[in-house]
């Protein structure tokens, strides 16, 4: 009976949902939280580089006019999925490859593709989201 209740759980999806204002303050703080959160689900061996992802696709909404977004951590088993919602309806292009180092810009989606398992943008009639799931099966390090 232990083992099915096991089996069950690797089914069940958690999610954290935070409604945030975007501030270059809040990031650091903001990593914390979902560093806690990924070893709260058993998943700290691969925090570093998921709470990077979370925080380069939190601070894409500098970008946007309005600072409001909506930041959701989803696991399901060793699988999670982090979504960035905000009300811009400028999709972002995900970079098939290294920017060019010498640009202002366009590292952090790099790195996010760069160490999830996939990601993506998904538009919407008031916004988008940015998300990247990530498997603990797949995990990358972060160096």
């Amino acid at each position: 009976m232990e083992n099915a209740k096991a089996d069950d759980r690797q089914w069940m999806t958690q999610r954290v949902r935070m409604d945030l204002q975007y501030a270059s303050a809040q990031i650091a703080p903001l990593r914390r939280v979902v560093s806690a959160h990924l070893e709260l689900w058993g998943l700290d061996g691969v925090a570093d580089a998921w709470t990077l992802i979370a925080s380069e696709l939190c601070s894409n909404v500098r970008h946007v006019e309005d600072p409001a977004y909506m930041l959701t951590l989803s696991r399901t088993g060793s699988d999670v999925r982090i979504e960035v919602r905000d009300a811009s309806t400028a999709l972002p292009e995900l970079p098939a490859g290294p920017p060019d180092f010498l640009d202002v810009g366009g590292r952090g989606l790099f790195l996010v593709v760069s160490l999830a398992d996939r990601a993506g943008v998904t538009p919407l009639a008031d916004g988008k989201i940015i998300w990247a799931e990530c498997s603990a099966s797949a995990s990358r390090e972060v160096r």
